[in-house]
């Protein structure tokens, strides 16, 4: 097969893709040392079996929707390169509005000591110690996933970390943070029969709230929080746009003040906050 040959092949097993031809060179500029410009035109080079072999295999994992940072075992935030699996989140770019507005609060610490929670691949807080120059900590439910983040830390930040597998704060005992960070499960059961196809192969805990508004995690945070800020320290947390105003009203339940959420890329509600002050 040449290289001509099997870009067309790629636009048959892509076909149902809504833009097959952006896909195929996708796949092709990732998975060969290939000229693109050869898969246009080259009709003689006769290709070795390994280079199609491996082409048609994820040609046909991503026509079964298969996302492509599953596919490449990659995924790009906030500048810097993720190892994922199917057992963490694939890192999207409206969760930058998280990290972007711990890197703002985190100015009113001189040095603050900062919590990742469910941290999946570890990309908000890895992509936060990256910008500050600290040590973030990382925790999330998933083994498996937090075996991922160990791998991310290491290779991104050079350092171990402190990384710790459990139930929300289960594993931090009486430790204390200036600032929580998270992007806890949110999505309702109802709307994850909306989610696309490729939503839906991303791990299932890691998404899913039972509660039916889906803020059942999110007010375990807020509420068990308390006992892990240090005063004057902030919780803030990704949501749904269509969840922030129910959030910010929880938050001020609790007790916490300068309450307020951050829109995302896209100008929707993201990003819940609020400060706790430890009553004297």
């Amino acid at each position: 097969m040449t290289p001509y040959d099997l870009r067309r092949r790629l636009f048959s097993i892509l076909s149902e893709c809504e833009n097959p031809a952006l896909e195929a060179r996708v796949l092709l500029s990732e998975f060969t040392h290939i000229p693109y410009a050869d898969f246009l035109t080259d009709k003689v080079t006769i290709l070795d079996d390994s280079t199609i072999s491996t082409i048609l295999e994820k040609a046909g994992l991503r026509a079964n929707g298969v996302p492509f940072a599953y596919i490449a075992k990659k995924k790009e935030f906030y500048g810097l390169t993720f190892k994922v699996n199917e057992n963490t989140l694939i890192p999207r770019p409206d969760s930058e509005t998280l990290v972007e507005f711990a890197l703002l609060k985190a100015k009113n610490f001189k040095r603050p000591r900062i919590l990742d929670l469910c941290t999946g691949s570890g990309a908000i807080g890895i992509a936060i110690s990256s910008s500050l120059r600290i040590p973030v900590s990382l925790s999330d439910i998933s083994e498996k996933a937090i075996d991922i983040a160990r791998e991310n830390y290491r290779e991104l930040l050079k350092d171990r970390g402190d990384i710790r597998c459990g139930d929300l704060f289960e594993v931090w005992n009486s430790e204390t943070f200036d600032l929580i960070v998270s992007n806890p499960p949110y999505v309702t059961e109802s709307w994850y029969t909306e989610c696309q196809r490729e939503v839906k192969l991303e791990p299932y805990i890691a998404l899913i709230d039972k509660r039916e508004d889906g803020l059942g995690t999110i007010e375990r945070i807020i509420e068990e929080a308390r006992d892990h800020l240090n005063n004057g320290g902030y919780l803030a947390f990704e949501a749904d746009y269509r969840q922030i105003e129910k959030c910010c009203i929880i938050l001020k339940s609790y007790g916490y003040t300068d309450v307020g959420f951050v829109k995302d890329l896209n100008s929707r509600e993201r990003v819940a906050y609020g400060r706790y002050e430890h009553s004297k």
